[in-house]
């Protein structure tokens, strides 16, 4: 206690010592400062990493979910697709059951004067890029099979024009059971006759396999 007093008294006695005092004061408060500082900025670096962080799993999130859809999207599509198209054991039996679809689709339409042919089928095929110096190549026309079972059935459908029948045809066509599409719709002005032409993709299956 008596030491403290002296130190006390000293202090008030002896300027210099009070500016050291302040001096070694101001320097403590000054690191302390410092490092809080410090302490706060590495704490908002974390904050903003950890935004980051966030944002981006949730954009992740979003995409997922948009990926997931779009899977889905296109697996319902294909199941689709694989459930309308038609499997038959050669293209003459394609050609058939194309033929009497058609000629039952003109007849629920309330057609008059129809009539339709099928064209012989042609198998799909890739067409394959040439490489120039690249002789061993076939040429592009040569192309790869797709898939030697897969076959593109045409057909032309004919019948008298009126309004209601051309788009009772149309919408059979479009909701139709098999995997079909319009290539070609024309009327005739002499005789006032639609012309319809479509394609139907079909899978051929041996019936022994």
């Amino acid at each position: 206690m008596l030491m403290m007093q002296k130190f006390s008294d000293e202090i008030r006695r002896n300027r210099r010592l009070q500016w050291g005092l302040v001096v070694i004061l101001l320097v403590m408060l000054t690191d302390m400062g410092a490092r809080w500082k410090e302490r706060i900025e590495r704490k908002q670096q974390t904050l903003t990493q950890l935004q980051i962080d966030v944002s981006t799993l949730k954009g992740q999130a979003k995409n997922e979910g948009a990926m997931r859809t779009a899977l889905r999207d296109a697996r319902q599509a294909a199941e689709l697709a694989d459930a309308r198209l038609w499997v038959v054991s050669s293209e003459a039996v394609g050609q058939a059951r194309l033929k009497d679809w058609l000629i039952e689709l003109l007849k629920q339409s309330g057609a008059n004067g129809y009539a339709a042919n099928v064209a012989a089928p042609k198998a799909l095929v890739e067409s394959r890029p040439e490489v120039p110096g690249d002789n061993a190549r076939p040429p592009a026309s040569a192309g790869l099979p797709l898939g030697r079972d897969l076959f593109d059935f045409g057909a032309t459908a004919t019948f008298i024009f009126t309004p209601e029948s051309l788009e009772k045809v149309l919408a059979g066509i479009e909701a139709g059971e098999p995997l079909t599409r319009v290539e070609s719709l024309s009327v005739r002005r002499n005789d006032r006759r639609v012309e319809i032409g479509i394609r139907v993709l079909m899978r051929l299956k041996d019936s022994s396999s």
